[in-house]
Order: structure tokens, then sequence, then C-alpha cells
């Protein structure tokens, strides 16, 4: 049974399920709440994007911890989808002040490995012994294989982020059930203007840090502000700026051609430089 007024996200699945054969018998909304059975009634009136079928997440308490806002922003909108509880944490630090707070108990911690200040790491070794995250499940979230530090003790689960928002929302929901079979449903992160804007904005914040720290040879400043950028555009995707950074990535790993690049980088996002700067 299809409704014409359902929220956008149920209307999208519903849509899906017609695409794979399912046959829709459609009606009027006024016509529905004497013929529906309860549980389905409350099912079609969730909010849009909320998962409330059988094993949905509704009763996790999740925190959140990364330096980056968009991030942060995606990482929020796709587990609150799956019904969980969210709070966020913009660095180690703050992790651990929420941690200590003996009115908190959350359920899972999803970590990135990358921050300044305490990184993942070293946030993970104060937080299993904070009362809040005591008994927690913790993931770390990496951008690539490579940053895995392999360490068992620390993480649950490292997980590597996919490309696209839909697979990330679906390797979550999989990680926080504990590995329970959970249907795909279909979802993405609608690159609305306010998230566009905010990763354009910090695209350029970070784009002008990878510049000076190039210029001063600071590969460690380099390679962090690569990692804010890649993982902006993993969860924000914007095909051509996604092109222009891996041509960048190349350019500094061979150390060719890297302010050409940069150059490339910043014409994309519209950045005007003053003349005569470096």
């Amino acid at each position: 049974l299809g409704l014409d007024d359902v929220p956008t996200g149920l209307g999208e699945r519903i849509a899906g399920r017609e695409a794979r054969g399912l046959v829709v018998a459609r009606s009027a909304a006024a016509a529905t709440p004497d013929r529906l059975p309860g549980a389905l009634l409350r099912a079609l009136t969730q909010p849009a994007g909320r998962d409330e079928g059988p094993g949905a997440l509704t009763d996790l308490e999740v925190l959140v911890v990364d330096d980056h806002p968009v991030v942060r922003r995606v990482l929020r909108r796709l587990l609150t989808g799956l019904g969980c509880r969210v709070t966020c944490a913009e660095d180690g630090e703050s992790a651990l002040e929420l941690a200590t707070d003996p009115e908190e108990a959350f359920d899972w911690v999803l970590l990135d490995r990358r921050m300044p200040g305490l990184d993942g790491i070293a946030t993970a070794a104060r937080l299993r012994e904070a009362v809040a995250t005591r008994e927690a499940r913790i993931a770390l979230l990496v951008n690539d294989a490579a940053d895995d530090p392999g360490s068992a003790r620390l993480f649950d689960h490292v997980l590597v982020r996919p490309q696209r928002p839909d697979a990330l929302r679906s390797l979550l929901a999989l990680t926080l059930s504990d590995g329970r079979r959970r249907e795909k449903a279909r979802f993405s992160v609608t690159a609305d203007e306010e998230l566009s804007e905010l990763r354009d904005e910090t695209l350029r914040e970070d784009l002008a840090g990878l510049r000076r720290a190039h210029l001063r040879g600071d590969g460690e400043t380099v390679a962090e502000r690569l990692h804010r950028m890649e993982g902006a555009l993993r969860l924000c995707p914007e095909a051509r700026l996604r092109r222009a950074l891996e041509d960048l990535e190349h350019a500094l790993d061979r150390d060719v051609g890297v302010s050409e690049k940069l150059d490339e980088f910043a014409e994309r996002l519209g950045v005007v430089r003053e003349p005569g700067e470096r």
C-alpha cells in the first residue's frame, strides 16, 4: 500500500521496491487508518529517514568524535537515520569531558584516526578508562586501510570509510547491530546548499594551510590537511573537486608540479589570490 503523502524517504524506498518488481496498490491517505494494522501505521508515520523496522538501532547512544564539521554533520545524519541517539565532539579533549560525566553512558564511540591534539589512538586509550565509555564499543574511522593501527586492545572495529555515503550508512548499520543481517535501505546524504557551503569553506581553509605547510616543508601538517580534505569530499562528494584532490595528492607524492595543482584546486573552489601572493 502506497500513500500519496508519505515522507520523502519512505516514498523513495517504496519506489525502489516497485523498480524491483513489487506491485504497490495505492489508496487515498484518508482511507488508511481503518484498514492498516497499528504496527504498520506507526511505521508509515515515522519521520522521513528513520528506520524503525526489525533490528533498528533506536536504543543505542553513539558518541562521534571528529575534528571536521562536515564529517560530524554527515555522521549525525546517517546515524540518526538508523535510529541512534547521537552526541558529537570536535576533538579528543571534548570527548573525554563527555566521557567523564557520570550522567552519560555511551554504547558506541566512533573515532576519527587523525585529529589535532589527542589523535584517535590516544583518545581511545583514555576513553577505555572513563566512566561513560568504559563499557562502550569503539570503532576507529579511517580513510585508508594503511591507517589501521592494528590494536585489537583499543578498538572493537576499524572501519575504512567507503567512497559513498550510502555505503558508509550500510557499514555503520552492520557494525552497530553486531553483524546482524539488515536490509540495505536506499539512502543518500543530499549535498544541500548549507552542507556544500560548509564543505567548501573548510576546503578553502585546509587548502591555505596545506599551501603554507608545503612551502615550509612541514610534511606532517600537509598529511593532516589532506586527511581533512579527503574526509570532507568522501562524505559530501563533488566529482570535480574529488578529481582535483587526487591530482594534488599525486603531485605531492612525486613532489612535482605541486604549485600548479594547488592553484587548480583553488580555482575550482573559486579562491581569488592577491597578486604576488605565494
